[in-house]
């Protein structure tokens, strides 16, 4: 049984079952690096392995040094979501299964809007990381969210700079992406496409990077406001598949490729 499934029990003893649920928020769990094992409580501070759910625990990564990758595990786990605080001084890096769903994230996303270190999830192209309901990642000015692994886009993703987003491998999944501030960077060596999954892809601001000829193939595109595309030299970025609303006139910047 989970903290927060003891906690409605424990108010429908008192009749506010309905006001407890309403006002629940998860727990932050930081992050100790004592070892690298996620499933081991001494990891964590208070000492208890955050719950196997999307919704009772945060992680949050705010040490000033870290001396060991974070190790998910083989098997498939959930958090309801991630930090990355300002005290963190050096990159965090998770680690996580390559089952089925590897570490799913719940509705509090990733927070690194105050980081003051990057964060790579994935420290293989084979590792999973799941968008496991609708959700947010925002990122600080300098900073970087590195999905190394393979995500799986199964639900609405929102992007929110002003830092970066690199994706170094395909996404599957037709969950929709919002870019609305930052960079996205199409981050890897070898052309090829779908690095955001096949869902609808909306621009409200930011800018595209590509460091090679790769093509985005989502189902649509909705160009919301002005934007930037930038290219590796002789190389080319491509909107494939979908059809394009531009909604009204709008400004696009192009420099680089070839």
């Amino acid at each position: 049984m989970n903290r927060f499934q003891k906690k409605v029990i424990a108010a429908a003893a008192s009749g506010v079952v309905a006001s407890l649920v309403g006002q629940a928020k998860a727990n932050t769990i930081d992050w100790l690096d004592a070892g690298n094992a996620w499933g081991t409580a001494d990891n964590w501070s208070p000492a208890s392995v955050p719950d196997d759910d999307l919704i009772t625990d945060i992680a949050r990564f705010n040490r000033s040094t870290y001396g060991n990758p974070v190790s998910v595990g083989a098997s498939d786990r959930s958090i309801a979501g991630l930090i990355v605080g300002s005290s963190s001084g050096a990159l965090v890096t998770i680690a996580s299964g390559t089952a089925t769903t590897g570490l799913s994230l719940g509705s509090a996303g990733i927070g690194m809007s105050a980081a003051g270190a990057d964060l790579a999830l994935g420290a293989a192209a084979t590792q999973l990381f799941t968008v496991g309901a609708d959700q947010t990642w925002s990122v600080n000015t300098g900073r970087t969210l590195t999905v190394l692994g393979k995500a799986q886009i199964n639900n609405a993703l929102t992007l929110t700079g002003p830092g970066t987003f690199s994706f170094s491998n395909k996404a599957t999944g037709s969950g929709a992406i919002t870019l609305t501030s930052g960079t996205i960077s199409i981050n890897n060596s070898t052309a090829t496409t779908s690095y955001l999954g096949t869902g609808a892809l909306t621009v409200k601001g930011g800018t595209f990077n590509f460091t090679n000829s790769q093509t985005l193939s989502n189902n649509s595109y909705a160009f919301n406001a002005d934007f930037s595309i930038t290219a590796a030299s002789s190389k080319n970025g491509q909107f494939s598949t979908g059809a394009i609303t531009l909604g009204a006139t709008r400004l696009i910047t192009t420099s680089g490729g070839g």
